[in-house]
């Protein structure tokens, strides 16, 4: 298991990984909401942990976090 609390050394990673500049990467990990509910929805780094967990034996690969959604004024609809 690999674990982060830090929202710059996940965009760093997947920057390094994915070839893609660390602006596109922000983009990726935060979408605006537009149809139905005008928002934000936005993976949780900093109080959450963003964690690849890795299984031996079934040889799976899994990445685990946590995201919320914001409403245009700013507040949270998510605990």
């Amino acid at each position: 298991m690999i674990s982060f609390t830090k929202r710059e050394a996940v965009v760093k990673l997947f920057a390094i990984l994915s070839g893609f500049e660390k602006v596109q990467v922000e983009l990726f990990l935060r979408k605006v909401l537009k149809k139905r509910m005008k928002g934000v929805a936005e993976v949780i780094i900093n109080e959450k942990d963003f964690a690849f967990i890795y299984k031996k034996k079934s040889s799976q690969l899994s990445i685990s976090f946590n995201y919320g959604i914001w409403i245009c004024a700013g507040f949270p609809l998510h605990d």
